[in-house]
């Protein structure tokens, strides 16, 4: 039986304990056949199994973000070496057997006081979201907020 045809079952049981139409021994006993611990017990047994990996994922992705981190500085101090170096023996190229090294030029803008740039060149962002912690503070005391409502939701536990 699966959970669902479970869940149907035990419903059908509680609607029976409510009217009275079944005691809390048979009740039990029923829930017991059923096998709603062990159903329960394997669903939370894989739900943990779930959360551990994500959590071994969680912790193997900062671990590749260390290692990448410390790549590119490597690589920086690398391409400084070798810019020093170049520069200190005044050649703009080398060639080696296996590789070509030489400067690329390029050109970019460096904007060295915002507050001097002509209104022209500027470019206005605007983001707006609704501000949820305060329309919460507000609908709590009482107040209405039209297109906003407080909803109260549950979540599952497993200790």
């Amino acid at each position: 039986m699966t959970l669902y045809e479970m869940t149907d079952a035990a419903r059908n049981l509680k609607a029976l304990l409510d009217a009275d139409e079944i005691d809390d021994q048979a009740f039990a006993d029923t829930l017991e056949a059923i096998g709603t611990d062990d159903k329960i017990d394997a669903y939370c047994q894989i739900i943990r199994e779930y959360e551990a990996e994500i959590t071994a994922r969680k912790s193997e992705i900062e671990r590749l973000r260390v290692a990448n981190d410390r790549a590119e500085k490597a690589i920086d101090r690398m391409k400084s070496a070798l810019d020093g170096f170049m520069t200190a023996s005044g050649q703009s190229k080398a060639k080696t057997a296996l590789f070509s090294v030489s400067y690329r030029s390029a050109k970019s803008v460096h904007i060295t006081d915002e507050s001097r740039i002509p209104e022209r060149f500027l470019t206005v962002k605007t983001t707006t979201a609704p501000n949820k912690a305060e329309i919460k503070r507000f609908i709590s005391d009482g107040g209405t907020v039209e297109g906003a409502e407080i909803v109260e939701s549950r979540n599952i536990q497993i200790k």
